[in-house]
């Protein structure tokens, strides 16, 4: 059996996505979406971050929140770098 970091989620199956708890996709270098967040840690110019099961999720570079709900956010701006960070 492979592991989910084996398998790109391109090619992984539903049931492998439902232990997933979120998700994040980047379109180019200028959006980034990110479903099933718990709220924003961090908020700024250079760096909106976002809480995301037991851990969170970093977008850097000229970023603006483009769009906040309950459970998703759009990032967008010139972004260089998405990063995920263990509580």
């Amino acid at each position: 059996m492979k592991k989910l970091s084996d398998v790109s989620l391109e090619t992984a199956d539903l049931e492998t996505l439902s232990v997933m708890r979120y998700k994040c996709c980047v379109y180019g270098n200028h959006t980034a979406v990110v479903e099933g967040h718990k709220g924003l840690k961090k908020f700024g110019d250079s760096e909106i971050q976002l809480r995301v099961g037991k851990g969170s999720v970093s977008v850097t570079g000229q970023v603006s929140l483009a769009l906040l709900t309950d459970s998703s956010a759009v990032i967008k701006g010139h972004i260089t770098g998405v990063r995920y960070d263990d509580f």
